[in-house]
């Protein structure tokens, strides 16, 4: 890692949510951070071949060029991978397993969701949901995006989800793709009495943008410098 700012190479730099990226980096982040390579879809690979000169990988762009990276990356031989935040959702299952091998070499955090605020939603539904099942509640999930999102529902409701599912609640769901929608989840336990709704909506871009700038200079602190996956609860734990 540099001495100066945390140098990262952003996938997807000219998408939504890169080039909210790239205007937070020189405005909230001087001195911190900076973009040292901006990579777009067609040119990812090519670029990242040349150059080691990133302290870290930050991701949001899709599944395809951010597997096609990791490939990459992983074809250099045996030695430490560098570390890699992946924020693009709709992985497939074989997708999935190139990130697994990753993690194996160089750290690895990835996300569905770079909000704090989603982090604490993904706890509530951890630490309660099997309480609420056992008491008799039944479920609903909400999902809104914008007309351009391509998975639905959303890999955020997924992982919210997780916790439902295990606890053996099925989630009636219900998503939305329209207009400018920039994201908004909601979970409903129903019981005969009452209802309990969590629900968090995005107000801007900027604040995903800011988790992943967050997130990169959290994972590439050396402390996280050896293998292995982390997640946005261990940045804001």
């Amino acid at each position: 890692m540099s001495a100066g700012p945390v140098r990262i190479a952003l996938l997807g730099a000219s998408g939504r949510l890169g080039s909210a990226i790239v205007r937070l980096v020189g405005a909230d982040f001087q001195g911190r951070a900076q973009i040292a390579l901006a990579v777009d879809r067609g040119d990812s690979a090519e670029k990242l071949r040349h150059t080691r000169d990133y302290d870290v990988l930050v991701d949001v762009s899709l599944p395809e060029a951010c597997e096609a990276v990791a490939r990459d990356l992983l074809m250099e031989g045996p030695s430490l991978l560098p570390p890699f935040v992946v924020g693009s959702t709709g992985w497939t299952a074989e997708q999935a397993r190139t990130l697994e091998e990753y993690a194996r070499r160089g750290p690895l955090l990835q996300t569905t969701n770079f909000s704090p605020a989603v982090a604490i939603f993904h706890r509530i539904m951890e630490d309660h949901a099997q309480h609420l099942a056992d008491l008799g509640y039944r479920t609903t999930a909400y999902d809104a995006h914008h007309a351009q999102k391509r998975d639905a529902p959303s890999g955020t409701l997924k992982t919210l989800m997780g916790p439902l599912e295990r606890a053996g609640l099925k989630p009636e769901v219900t998503v939305v793709r329209e207009g400018t929608i920039v994201g908004t989840h909601e979970v409903s336990f129903i019981g005969p009495d009452d209802i309990l709704t969590v629900r968090h909506e995005a107000r801007n871009r900027d604040l995903f943008a800011r988790g992943a700038v967050v997130a990169a200079l959290w994972l590439a602190h050396p402390s996280r410098k050896n293998p292995g996956r982390h997640t946005m609860a261990d940045v804001f734990r």
